[in-house]
């Protein structure tokens, strides 16, 4: 219900902005030290819709977005289970 702002209308998440945005601004896109901001610093969550959107072919594609997601969580389960042997 969200993915319009946090996805769709967060300019952090094109490809044209800076890094340095990403990492400056809060999940919705909003200056950190902004009053407006809600402090929410997820950029490896940004990270992740900018490459899907990438990966999309440039356009909002639920599909890939979708996919993208479940390759990711694959991958950290796989990379946590030798911890999991400990």
């Amino acid at each position: 219900f969200d993915d319009l702002i946090a996805i769709q209308e967060n300019k952090d998440v094109l490809p044209e902005a800076g890094l340095d945005l990403v990492f400056s601004h809060d999940f919705w896109g909003q200056k950190l030290d902004d009053w407006q901001s809600h402090k929410s610093f997820r950029p490896l969550t940004i990270l992740s819709f900018r490459a899907s959107y990438i990966l999309a072919g440039r356009r909002w594609d639920e599909m890939h977005f979708h996919a993208a997601n479940v390759v990711l969580h694959a991958l950290v389960a796989l990379l946590v289970l030798p911890a999991a042997r400990l």
